[in-house]
């Protein structure tokens, strides 16, 4: 059994994916943490990375990611053996760099090959990404798509993060300009771009918490599962 889960950032895929990993024991697929990981390994070494700007050489980021294995241990990332330094890659640079990395075809197949040797080996998996309902695994048994205003992905970053989150301040609304773009690079980006997966759920999960996120796609998932067992 697969379940996916995509969307924009901060519109509750994280925490939904964990709870329902952890509701119908799966594999979890943090599949951001891996685009991280390989955002950090190439600015460690010294590959220019730009939005808007040439991609790196193809040989050269071959060379770098052509043979990485990756593992996924509930949070923890494991990259050829090694546990990634969760601090490292879940900085507010890092994250922006990763965006930037995700536009990358090599990058996008190297770890989506990555991503289904290791569901492979699992009997049930929710993996949760940007493209892992419309490219890695369009034929799961449950697809899901979140959204939420560029408004709440500020309001909840902010929170998130402890920062200014007067709606009518400069600085909020720099943060909603920030989404906005983030969003417009990712479902315009040239190589599998962020889209609603053909039958997926779409949950606008602006006005819910996370436990009525958790209800919502558990009323899907649960009766499926009922009548299969």
């Amino acid at each position: 059994m697969i379940i996916t889960i995509d969307g924009q950032a901060h519109t509750g895929k994280s925490t939904v994916a964990a709870n329902l990993a952890a509701r119908y024991g799966c594999c979890l697929l943090n599949t951001g943490a891996m685009y991280r990981t390989v955002a950090h390994k190439l600015t460690s070494h010294g590959v220019p990375l730009r939005a808007n700007g040439d991609e790196p050489p193809r040989d050269l980021l071959l060379s770098l990611i052509a043979e990485d294995v990756f593992e996924l241990e509930g949070d923890r990332v494991i990259l050829n053996g090694e546990v990634v330094d969760h601090d490292a890659i879940f900085t507010e640079s890092i994250g922006k760099v990763a965006s930037i990395v995700g536009e990358y075809l090599e990058v996008r197949l190297k770890l989506q090959s990555e991503q289904r040797r290791i569901a492979a080996r699992h009997e049930r998996v929710v993996a949760e990404g940007r493209d892992q309902g419309s490219y890695v695994f369009p034929h799961a048994d449950f697809k899901f798509y979140l959204t939420a205003s560029t408004t709440v992905q500020a309001r909840r970053y902010a929170l998130k993060k402890g920062l200014q989150s007067d709606e009518g301040s400069p600085e909020f609304a720099a943060l909603v300009y920030g989404f906005a773009e983030r969003n417009r690079r990712d479902e315009s980006r040239r190589h599998h771009p962020l889209q609603v997966p053909a039958g997926a759920v779409v949950v606008a999960t602006d006005d819910l918490t996370p436990e009525q996120v958790f209800a919502r796609l558990t009323e899907v998932v649960d009766p499926c599962l009922s009548r299969t067992a």
